[in-house]
């Protein structure tokens, strides 16, 4: 079966913006400058970079790998640090209290499946794909996991917690504020709730492209205070009080500060894959990028990436404190450390190549916070240029052409602190890669509507098309 989808005036501005020198409404600032919606303004400046004087970090790699497990029963989530030996973590498999040294658990209970999680002192608040919460107490020798309660009218999505208040992330249900027995005090509306964070009696909520900050000192009756537009959909919040992070997916993160009831722009990050978690740790952002987790240096002179590393499995999300990140990757559970106030270069490159018709480019990426120099050498292969200088956040793409037809390897040699040498390996067109496929006809649908027809591959010629098969044993 075949599956085919289409992959100025003188009116007050609005809230969180105000007028320039021109006249014209621009958003609020905070350390970061400008960030309008779809700003092309660009973030990644490095006229500071390396500069001692507006640049407090030295030159070293900023990220150790501590651990790597896999777990195959397990679809790992979201986590949480709760101090510098043990972390928490939910998934498909449940809840578990993790060992920060190796990444094996200390207690796991095959629960209801966990999608986010917050911790409040001892206790540890759980959301659920299924709409259901459920908590999980730590104060006595062996967690207690309380009986799963259902909570709105479906699908949860990120969930926080603090002094006894919880705030649920429901989606079009907007963000349930619940005390610690899950009975829901108050709402606060949404049209699309799906990241929250809270601290005291301030709450911040991303609502579809929309972040809001909310005073909920009564329940029952939350006040918006402050919002400010994203750049895309809001997916993960952290919020420590001061500042506030949102992960945008494949747009990166936007950043704010809270200037008393205020939201302010700090900045945006871009990270390679699609930021789906954020935590704040101080003057460090930690960010759970599916392809990578990054770290980035959100004080004076910030924001900016430093560097970042890659689990065997995706980064679904990612808790912090104290330097030490826990890191759900799918079927992996990872540690990573911050080894000091440094940053480095980062080289960012495909782990394999494939040639089409005997040539393809190579697309080299510098996503650390200094100069990157690289020399290529080729086997089997030529290649233009072999040498590159790439300042922070710069992309650059070099030809690699196959000799004699052959398998071969680009080889990379970087002043990256933690990748000096790369090897890509480069796979020559053998197969039909690049080339244009045999038509052919199959019994299908186009989504939305599910009404079996005659469906021919030409008839989608250009097009994305995804091919399904299913299968009854």
């Amino acid at each position: 079966m075949i599956l085919l989808a289409w992959l100025g005036c003188n009116e007050p501005c609005i809230e969180g913006f105000g007028r320039d020198d021109a006249g014209d409404c621009v958003p609020l600032q905070g350390r970061g400058g400008p960030h309008p919606k779809d700003s092309s303004v660009d973030s990644e400046d490095t006229a500071d970079t390396g500069d001692p004087a507006t640049w407090p970090l030295g030159v070293g790699d900023p990220l150790e790998i501590i651990s790597d497990e896999k777990y195959l029963m397990w679809e790992f989530l979201d986590s949480e640090v709760l101090d510098a030996s043990r972390g928490v973590v939910v998934g498909q498999g449940g809840f578990g209290l993790v060992d920060l040294e190796n990444s094996t658990f200390l207690f796991e209970e095959n629960t209801e499946r966990g999608y986010r999680l917050a911790v409040d002192g001892e206790m540890v608040f759980v959301a659920t794909r299924t709409g259901k919460v459920y908590s999980v107490d730590l104060s006595g020798s062996t967690p207690n996991i309380g009986q799963a309660r259902a909570v709105g009218d479906g699908w949860n999505e990120d969930i926080a917690a603090d002094q006894g208040l919880v705030a649920l992330a429901s989606l079009d249900s907007g963000t349930l504020l619940m005390d610690t027995q899950f009975t829901v005090l108050g709402t606060i509306p949404g049209a699309f709730a799906y990241g929250v964070g809270l601290v005291g009696d301030r709450a911040v909520v991303a609502d579809d492209e929309t972040v809001g900050l909310w005073d909920v000192s009564d329940p029952a009756n939350p006040v918006l205070l402050s919002s400010m537009p994203l750049r895309g959909q809001g997916r993960d919040v952290a919020f420590d009080g001061a500042q506030v992070a949102v992960a945008l997916g494949a747009r990166g993160v936007d950043l704010f500060e809270v200037d008393g009831d205020t939201l302010m722009v700090a900045g945006e990050l871009a990270v390679p894959g699609a930021a789906s978690g954020v935590d704040l740790d101080g003057d460090w952002l930690w960010i759970g990028a599916w392809d990578v987790t990054a770290l980035a240096w959100i004080g004076a002179a910030g924001p900016r990436v430093v560097g970042h590393e890659t689990f065997h499995g995706a980064a679904m999300g990612i808790g912090a404190k104290d330097g030490v990140a826990l890191v759900p990757a799918w079927q992996n559970l990872g540690v990573v450390r911050r080894t000091g106030d440094v940053a480095g270069p980062e080289v960012n490159a495909p782990r394999l190549l494939h040639l089409v018709q005997g040539e393809q480019t190579l697309r080299l990426q510098n996503w650390g916070a200094y100069e990157l120099e690289v020399q290529l050498t080729g086997a089997g292969v030529s290649l233009s240029p072999s040498a590159l200088t790439l300042a922070p956040g710069e992309d650059a793409q070099v030809q690699v052409v196959a000799q004699n037809g052959g398998q071969g390897a680009v080889d990379l040699t970087t002043n990256d602190p933690d990748e000096t040498s790369v090897q890509i390996p480069v796979s020559a067109n053998s197969s039909t890669l690049g080339v244009v496929h045999d038509d052919f006809t199959l019994p299908g649908f186009t989504w939305p509507d599910g009404t079996e027809s005659p469906v021919s591959l030409s008839d989608y010629e250009g097009r994305p098309v995804f091919i399904g098969y299913w299968a009854l044993y």
